[in-house]
Order: structure tokens, then C-alpha cells, then sequence
């Protein structure tokens, strides 16, 4: 089943107060960047959609020593209003150096994508709130400077450790472009889904895509079904 993360602004008006609730798409909101739950959850609820995806820092959560993971008091605050709200999470969990932001704790003496480190955050995050519904390995991995080999043993890593922890829990990922995507669905058995996250070629299109190669939507569709039937969220 394909689920679908949309920017919140563009589609809060899209939906009426009557949609029916709906956690086949959803938003891409940014309450750990600050956004008020308060305010954005009710509209969310009201637009009828039931999923979100939001992401945090591995160095946000294990910040004062190796081993000891606290989630911190601006992501509890919004879990707590997603599950009273009746809102699924995806939660993107980031790591390396993003936009001059270190993600990861390499001051605890961890390298950038430390498999094992990273693995062990998110099965803490496995069974740290019920709101959570599947934990997302890293953001747009292709602006980074980690390498597919290196990405899929931090993937498969994580996927033994989360399911170790709890084999309800949702491991997604390999959110990048193109080839980039086909070739790591091959080096990832274990992935429970697909990020899905498509780029336009700023024409305004909604038929365009830029996924290197593949420059229709459907084309790109299609591909992704030729060599994986995992639900892209």
C-alpha cells in the first residue's frame, strides 16, 4: 500500500472538515524543528489524514553518554498529541552532517554512520511511544557523504536491531534518488517499506519527476514495482 507524505501547507486545503480519516497519506510536518502540535495536529485531524512523518537528531537522543537515550521533552510533547489525536508517526531518524548540522554524536566517539550506534538508537525508539508506527533511516542520504554500502549495513543493522526490540516496528528508508533507490531495495531484504520521495523538475508538472533517469512519474512508478512490492510511504 502505497503511503503518500505531502508538506502540510499544500494540502490543508485540500481536504474538507468531512474527510474521512485516511493513514494512507500524510504530512511532513516539522514539530521537532519547532512547529506547535497544538495548533497543526487539530487541522491535521480535521483534514482527515491519520499519518505523519517528522524526524530527530541520533545526537538529540543520545546525547550525554554511549547507551543512554532520552527522548527528549519537544518530541514527547508532539507524540503524545499524535497519539491522543489518533495519528500514526513516521519517524525519520538522522545521522551525518546535514546543512552544517551534526546529527550524529560524534563527540561520544561514534563516526558519522556508526552501524552499530545508530542501530541501537532506533531500537530504543522502537518501544520509546506508542505513537510511533515505523522508524525511517535518514533523510535524502544522496546530499550526504555516506556510501550505498555503507548505508546498507547501517539499514540492515538497524532492521535486526528494531525487530529485535519490537517485531511490530516498521524499518523504512533508502530515501534518495533514481538508480540510487533501485540498487539499495537490493541490498536491503529486510526494509518494511520504501520512502517515497519523489522530486519534481521545478516546472509545476505533476507528470514530471526528476529521478535521474526516470523523467515521467509513472515511468518511475512502475520501475520501483518491477523490483520491489513494499508499501511506499
Amino acid at each position: 500500500m502505497k503511503r503518500l507524505l505531502l508538506s502540510l501547507p499544500l494540502l490543508l486545503c485540500a481536504f474538507s472538515a468531512t474527510a474521512f480519516a485516511d493513514d494512507r497519506i500524510g504530512y511532513s510536518t516539522h514539530f521537532d524543528k519547532g512547529q506547535s502540535p497544538d495548533v497543526l495536529m487539530p487541522l491535521i485531524v480535521q483534514s482527515g489524514v491519520r499519518l505523519i512523518r517528522d524526524d530527530c537528531g541520533w545526537g538529540g537522543i543520545e546525547y550525554h553518554a554511549k547507551g543512554t537515550y532520552i527522548l527528549g521533552t519537544r518530541d514527547k510533547t508532539f507524540l503524545d498529541v499524535a497519539k491522543a489525536s489518533g495519528v500514526k508517526v513516521v519517524l525519520c531518524l538522522q545521522a551525518g552532517l546535514w546543512n552544517g548540522i551534526q546529527y550524529s554524536p560524534t563527540w561520544l566517539g561514534y563516526s558519522q554512520y556508526d552501524p552499530q550506534g545508530y542501530a541501537k538508537c532506533c531500537a530504543y525508539l522502537a518501544t520509546a511511544h506508542p505513537a510511533i508506527y515505523a522508524i525511517e533511516v535518514m533523510n535524502e542520504i544522496n546530499n550526504q557523504s555516506i556510501t550505498a554500502s555503507q548505508y546498507a549495513t547501517l539499514f540492515n543493522a538497524t532492521v535486526a536491531a528494531v525487530h529485535a526490540a519490537n517485531p511490530n516496528m516498521k524499518v523504512i528508508g533508502m530515501d534518495t534518488q533514481g538508480q540510487y533507490v533501485v540498487d539499495l531495495i537490493r541490498q536491503c531484504p529486510g526494509a518494511d517499506g520504501v520512502s517515497y520521495h519523489p522530486y519534481g523538475q521545478n516546472d509545476y508538472v505533476p507528470e514530471n519527476t526528476y529521478e535521474w533517469q526516470w523523467r515521467n512519474y509513472s515511468g518511475w512508478i512502475a520501475e520501483l514495482r518491477r523490483v520491489t512490492k513494499l508499501p511506499l510511504f
